[in-house]
């Protein structure tokens, strides 16, 4: 008879024993099996073309419902089993002629009920800026995911429950409050049902983008000689500095922009000169005491600066000069 057609032998010496591994990772409800392939065919010739492996199994010695081939792999993992049973498994090798073998020794596995919910650990809060948050977690089973979530540990919101069962959730929580302290708890159910539900844990959403431009207020010039003046103003708010400044209503000349943002920096321009020099710390009762000089015209309120910075009100001062960069000689 021509190899092609020969039996493959799963006798002893074929060397083909399945082995069913129940150590972890193992879960509850899987089987890992493993087996050294045949290297013989039924007469005793070297097996040449062995094609791969079907695994075979179900409720019942040596009756089988269910039948997977793998194709050319030693080893193979049974998902899905259901809880509250034994299940028996077997394996058959086939060459490339496709004739198949008789099954191997069986193994069999009992699936415990499952009444035990899903351990959550790892929980935490992420990404999170002012409308939205990322929520994760890990389970030791595959499981849903579901996150509970609101401004008290009442919550009052909730996302949808994620049906996919994995161990490894994330969930995404949109549409919060700027700058709130939020509660949230994350809850996961098994393949068999059992719930768990989380302690609770808090996290901050972050401020609202700052849109608004510094309030300017108390614009003042005063000191004004044939070619200077001092002027002042104050902000709700740290801020650049700078003045725009000229002759009949045109700025034609502006002084350095101070973009430190401190308010207590005099930016002074001294003879055309550009020069950074002294601090100045005024009352605020005396800067509502001041009145606008009528000496230079009302400077328009100045465009906002880019920059932010928390809130805090104290003067700043720019001393303009409108003369030469040198002086001129006395006749």
């Amino acid at each position: 008879m021509p190899k092609s057609e020969k039996l493959i032998s799963l006798s002893a010496a074929a060397a083909i024993a399945v082995l069913l591994l129940i150590a972890p990772p193992a879960l509850a409800g899987e089987a890992i099996l493993k087996w050294t392939a045949p290297s013989t065919n039924t007469d005793g010739s070297t097996l040449t073309d062995l094609a791969g492996f079907k695994v075979h199994y179900g409720t019942q010695s040596r009756t089988y419902s269910k039948t997977v081939d793998i194709g050319n792999a030693a080893g193979y993992t049974v998902q899905d089993l259901a809880a509250g049973g034994t299940y028996y498994f077997s394996v058959t090798a086939y060459n490339s002629a496709g004739r198949e073998s008789n099954y191997s020794n069986e193994v069999s596995k009992n699936i415990p009920s499952d009444t035990a919910g899903p351990v959550l650990t790892g929980i935490y809060s992420t990404d999170v800026t002012h409308t939205s948050a990322v929520i994760s977690w890990v389970t030791d089973e595959p499981a849903t995911s579901q996150a509970e979530y609101g401004t008290t540990s009442s919550y009052g919101s909730s996302t949808s429950v994620d049906q996919a069962l994995k161990t490894a959730h994330t969930l995404s929580l949109a549409g919060l409050q700027p700058g709130t302290a939020y509660n949230y708890r994350v809850i996961s159910s098994d393949g068999s049902g059992n719930r768990t539900v989380s302690g609770n844990f808090k996290f901050t959403t972050s401020p609202a983008p700052d849109t608004a431009p510094p309030v300017v207020s108390n614009l003042l010039v005063k000191d004004v000689t044939s070619s200077s003046a001092l002027a002042t103003w104050t902000t709700d708010e740290p801020a650049t500095t700078q003045v725009d400044f000229g002759l009949s209503g045109a700025f034609t000349s502006s002084t350095p922009l101070d973009s430190s943002k401190t308010c207590f920096r005099s930016p002074r321009l001294q003879s055309c000169g550009l020069q950074l020099q002294g601090c100045l710390d005024r009352p605020r009762a005396a800067r509502r005491e001041r009145q606008r000089p009528s000496l230079l015209p009302a400077r328009p309120r100045p465009s906002a600066p880019s920059a932010r910075l928390r809130s805090r009100v104290c003067p700043l001062q720019v001393q303009l000069s409108a003369g030469p960069s040198t002086p001129t000689a006395s006749s």
